[in-house]
């Protein structure tokens, strides 16, 4: 996610993150695809976004459905 709820804990964490972890330490090398959502890191998987952007790579092999 893009959003945190821990602004302290965001000091520490360079970039972009959600509270846990910065964006850039999500991407791997060779990934398919690549999002991110406006969110913080508890709230993620409780997410409508992030579960219609999961069964979409699942099901297609990109976030976007296509």
């Amino acid at each position: 996610g893009t959003r945190s709820i821990n602004g302290l804990l965001s000091l520490l964490i360079p970039g972009k993150d959600d509270g846990k972890v910065s964006i850039e330490r999500t991407k791997l090398e060779g990934m398919k695809d690549f999002a991110t959502v406006n969110t913080s890191h508890p709230f993620l998987m409780r997410d409508r976004q992030v579960i219609r952007m999961t069964a979409a790579f699942l099901r297609d092999g990109s976030f976007t459905g296509q």
